[in-house]
């Protein structure tokens, strides 16, 4: 056994060879060790891992961590030691933008249409030449410009040396409103040696329009009475004395504004006109004039515009001159009157050729002030418009003018209207025939103006008279319907089965539906029908183009009629189908008259109201009367 002593100087020998820088000497004494004690377990375990541990593993263990940080440290301040050294020695080739300045030199006011004169100057403070240099002057093209609606001017700089400046000279012309400002932008796009890339900086300057190139006014009441006329004119007079060539003018309405007319007349559509040449100092004048429907507070704006023509479209604008946003303000009316249709207060209606349209007007007197004499009209026009079935209710019917007066002296209350004293009246009407000799009404309506009048009593004698008025327009639906018949001797088949029809034996019949349309042209028509359980369905149709089908789950047969021309069947001939259909009476059906098709129905979409109109025909039984050879009797069922 060894001492404890011995234990020790055997560690520290061991310690002493592990980190030996001689090889040598290690595995020497490592193989005199091994013959002295390979007995000992510990002392042969500890070299034996030792010697088995790869060479790769030993150094990483000898390694700290702080030793691999310490290095890896060291490694990289000497590669940005020798990367600064050689910027140094070759002079380098970087730029900044900060070392380069770009000034734009001019006035910050301008007129607009007018030529303003820039001087651009570009200095390079860095230490490399700036290659290639070119300047890019970027401003708004219209008065109201987008980003991408803008005029771009390209010059080329050449070269700028290191600490060299240069200058470039530039004309822009700008539009816009008077006040308003605009903004330049100075582009600079550069590269340096050795390198492709392309650098850009930029500057901008902005300038303030102290004249518009088009002066442009409208003369217009800042305040107007709900749903009643206005008349507004525009002014445009050319500022600069630059030419203005081909210029238009064109007004953008709010909605609720009905256009009436014009002077001079729109050149296209109704809110775009040709102004030609315009010389400095002669004015141009557009009048307009139409009715406003808004409620009352609500706030109206017409937006006006002008400038040249564009060149590929001669009814817009290219580049604006100058534009002008005019708001009105929507009040109450003094006396209003409300115009109502069926009940409701809407400016556009439908309502359906064949029936009663029944009309309310609602009166109020809005003034602190008492109204005297106070009279309503409502005058009609329209094409769809017939005294026939008009009733006036009270009022007395002019049918010199078209209209309905009330006045004192057939509404006593007309003669003193106290302040917020209100009262309704009632009228019934109905639209003419939409079909005339054979030919149809086209786009039938009814046109309804109502307008109230009074006089406020002012100071002593003086009367000052007030007025207001309200527009409807009723549009009328095409008459599209359907008429069935049933035939035996007669129609598109043969049909087989004794007539009358006989207890527990079949006979066939032949049913037609035929559709007309007068005034409105229809989309999605379809027309449907029931066959009752004893009603058989033979699968036959004539023509067989029409599209036609039976769902044996309904008992429903549907006629996909789809679009139908208006004047089918008045102007142009109707539009028909056939099909087959049978029964085998019971014998509980004995001495009843059978029903073949029920609940005949057709639904379509008037184009010119866009409203959905429907028609109905009554059932049809084996009482065949539009058949000429059908026999008296011949629709009971007998034994």
């Amino acid at each position: 056994m060894l001492e404890d002593g011995d234990k020790l100087n055997k560690i520290e020998d061991l310690n002493r060879r592990l980190y030996a820088k001689n090889q040598d000497v290690i595995k020497k004494r490592r193989i005199g060790v091994l013959h002295q004690v390979s007995h000992d377990v510990n002392s042969n375990f500890s070299e034996q891992k030792i010697e088995e541990m790869p060479k790769k593993q030993k150094i990483l263990n000898n390694t700290s961590m702080f030793k691999k940080f310490f290095i890896s440290s060291l490694v990289f301040f000497g590669v940005a030691i020798l990367f600064a050294l050689l910027m140094f020695f070759r002079g380098g080739n970087t730029v900044s933008n900060q070392n380069i300045e770009i000034n734009i030199l001019g006035n910050s006011f301008t007129a607009g249409g007018e030529d303003l004169p820039l001087q651009v100057e570009i200095v390079n403070k860095n230490s490399v030449a700036l290659q290639y240099a070119d300047l890019l002057i970027t401003y708004p093209k219209n008065s109201a410009s987008s980003a991408e609606d803008v005029v771009r001017v390209r010059q080329s700089v050449g070269d700028i040396p290191a600490g060299g400046s240069a200058h470039q000279d530039a004309k822009v012309v700008l539009f816009g409103e008077q006040g308003s400002t605009k903004t330049i932008t100075a582009t600079l796009e550069y590269r340096i040696s050795g390198s492709n890339a392309v650098f850009v900086t930029d500057k901008t300057y902005d300038v303030s329009i102290n004249s518009s190139p088009v002066a442009l006014t409208v003369d217009s009441p800042s305040e107007l009475v709900a749903n009643q006329p206005i008349t507004f004119k525009i002014k445009a007079i050319l500022n600069t004395t630059r030419p203005a060539d081909k210029m238009l003018m064109s007004v953008d309405y709010p909605p609720g504004f009905q256009f009436t007319s014009a002077d001079p007349k729109p050149s296209y559509g109704n809110n775009v006109w040709t102004l030609g040449d315009l010389v400095q100092g002669l004015e141009k004048d557009v009048t307009v004039t139409g009715t406003m429907y808004a409620s009352a507070k609500e706030q109206k704006s017409f937006h006006v515009y002008i400038g040249t023509e564009d060149t590929n479209d001669q009814t817009k604008i290219g580049i604006v001159y100058n534009s002008l946003l005019n708001t009105i303000t929507m009040s109450e009316p003094f006396l209003d009157a409300r115009l109502l249709i069926n009940g409701q207060d809407k400016t556009e209606f439908t309502a359906d050729n064949t029936r009663k349209i029944s009309g309310e007007i609602r009166w109020a007197n809005n003034l602190p002030t008492r109204i005297t004499d106070a009279e309503i009209h409502l005058k009609f026009s329209g094409n769809a418009f017939t005294e026939s079935g008009l009733d006036p209710r009270g009022g007395f019917y002019n049918s010199m003018t078209k209209e309905i007066v009330w006045d004192k002296n057939s509404v006593s209350q007309f003669a003193a209207l106290e302040p917020g004293q209100s009262g309704s009246l009632t009228f019934l009407f109905n639209s003419s025939s939409l079909v005339s000799q054979g030919t149809t009404i086209d786009s039938p309506q009814i046109v309804l103006s109502v307008s109230v009048k009074g006089k406020e009593p002012t100071t002593g004698t003086d009367v000052k008279e007030i007025t207001s008025s309200d527009q409807k327009v009723v549009k009328i639906n095409s008459n599209f319907q359907l008429a069935a018949k049933g035939l035996y001797y007669s129609g598109a088949f043969q049909n087989t089965g004794s007539i009358p029809p006989k207890a527990e034996n079949e006979t066939t019949y032949t049913i037609v539906w035929d559709i007309t349309n007068s005034a409105n042209s229809v989309t999605d028509g379809e027309a449907r029908a029931t066959l009752p359980p004893y009603v058989t369905w033979k699968n036959k149709i004539s023509p067989t183009t029409e599209d036609l089908s039976y769902n044996t789950s309904t008992n429903e047969v549907v006629w996909k009629i789809g679009s139908v021309s208006k004047g089918v069947g008045f102007s142009s001939a109707g539009r028909e189908v056939s099909f087959q259909v049978s029964i085998t009476p019971s014998t509980s059906q004995i001495g009843s008259i059978p029903m073949l098709v029920s609940n005949i129905a057709l639904t379509g979409t008037d184009t010119y109201t866009t409203s959905t109109i429907s028609d109905s025909y009554p059932s049809l039984n084996t009482s065949l009367l539009n058949d000429p050879n059908f026999p008296i009797g011949g629709d009971r069922v007998v034994q």
